[in-house]
């Protein structure tokens, strides 16, 4: 996927959004697929999350902002990727299945994006 061009034909302000959104959760997806299995699960980083929990996170952090936070929908578990106070990722999780969960996400995400106005303020859950 090549980078949205800013010079391309002038499309709707949300569909712009969503370009953006999709190149970069496919980017973040090919570095991290491009990673050996040890550094799927060790934490090379100083906050200590591994690259598989930071797949996990941004599925929910899509879900809370957008679902819970702006459309203002029951949602069943908003902080599912926490474990106490850090990110976790369950041992039935694989790459593939978070992958997967991210994408499914980016298609709500759009979804929503979609449904409303850039402008249009948020209904946020409880």
């Amino acid at each position: 996927m090549n980078f949205p061009s800013p010079t391309g034909p002038a499309l709707p302000r949300n569909e712009v959004f969503v370009m953006y959104l999709d190149f970069f959760r496919e980017r973040m997806i090919d570095k991290v697929a491009s990673l050996p299995l040890d550094a799927l699960i060790v934490s090379v980083v100083p906050t200590d999350w591994t690259a598989l929990e930071l797949v996990r996170h941004l599925t929910y952090v899509k879900m809370r902002w957008l679902d819970w936070g702006f459309e203002g929908k029951s949602v069943d578990e908003p902080w599912g990727d926490h474990l106490g106070d850090r990110w976790f990722v369950s041992p039935d999780d694989s790459l593939d299945s978070l992958v997967e969960a991210l994408r499914n996400r980016g298609v709500q995400s759009a979804e929503i994006v979609r449904r409303h106005d850039l402008d249009e303020l948020g209904q946020p859950g409880t």
